[in-house]
C-alpha cells in the first residue's frame, strides 16, 4: 500500500518570455524540455525516451508531428482553418503489425460544432474497422445527441443523448446512463458522476 503521507514535487522552469522551458517529474521519471521556433511556436519536446517534433503551416496551423517511437500525425484543414482530417501512421500493435488510423470531419455547423465524422483503423495484418458518428446540438449549441454509424463493426452501434440544467451543467448522458450531481452551495461544481445500470 502506498504511503498517503508521501509527497511528490513537480518542478517547472520558464524562459525569459514566459514560455515553458522544462518540467521535471518526481520519482526519477525525468525531465521534459520544450523548444520553440522563431515564431514562438513549440518546435520540439525532449524527454528521456527521445524527441517529439512539431511542424507548422505558414498560417500557424499544425502540419504534422512526429514522436520518439516514429509515430507520425498529419492534419488537414477546411478553408476556415477548422480541422478536416487527422491521420496517424507508423503505429505498431502487439503483433508488430504496422497500423494506421485516420479520422475525417465530414461537416461542421456554422459556429464550428462538428456535425459528422468518420474514422478507419487498418494494419498490415489485414485487421481493422471503420466507423462514424453524427452529432446534433440544441439552441444553445450544447451537445444534444450522438449517433454512431457502424459501417463494419456493430459493436460501435451506440446512441447518446444529453440533458442540462439551467446553468448548462450536464445532468444526464443516456446510452452510458451516467448521471451528474453538483454542489448545492456552489451549483456549478461537479461533485459526483453516478454510472447507470
Amino acid at each position: 500500500m502506498n504511503n498517503i503521507d508521501e509527497s511528490y514535487i513537480i518542478t517547472y522552469t520558464y524562459k525569459t518570455d514566459g514560455s515553458l522551458e522544462s518540467v521535471t517529474y518526481p520519482s526519477g521519471r525525468g525531465t521534459a524540455t520544450y523548444n520553440y521556433n522563431e515564431k514562438g511556436e513549440l518546435s520540439s519536446t525532449v524527454i528521456p525516451d527521445g524527441t517529439a517534433s512539431y511542424y507548422y503551416n505558414a498560417d500557424g496551423t499544425m502540419d504534422y508531428m512526429t514522436y520518439p517511437n516514429s509515430v507520425r500525425t498529419d492534419y488537414t484543414y477546411t478553408p476556415r482553418k477548422w480541422i478536416e482530417s487527422v491521420s496517424v501512421s507508423n503505429i505498431f500493435n502487439n503483433n508488430n503489425y504496422q497500423s494506421s488510423w485516420a479520422e475525417t470531419i465530414s461537416s461542421y455547423d456554422d459556429v464550428g460544432n462538428i456535425r459528422s465524422i468518420s474514422e478507419c483503423f487498418v494494419d498490415d495484418g489485414s485487421e481493422g474497422y471503420c466507423n462514424g458518428a453524427d452529432f446534433t446540438y440544441d439552441n444553445l449549441y450544447r451537445l444534444d445527441t450522438v449517433q454512431d454509424i457502424p459501417t463494419e463493426s456493430p459493436r460501435f452501434n451506440r446512441n447518446f443523448d444529453y440533458a442540462y440544467d439551467a446553468n448548462s451543467n450536464r445532468l444526464r448522458e443516456s446510452g452510458s446512463t451516467n448521471n451528474y450531481a453538483y454542489d448545492t452551495t456552489y451549483k456549478d461544481r461537479l461533485t459526483t458522476v453516478v454510472p447507470g445500470s
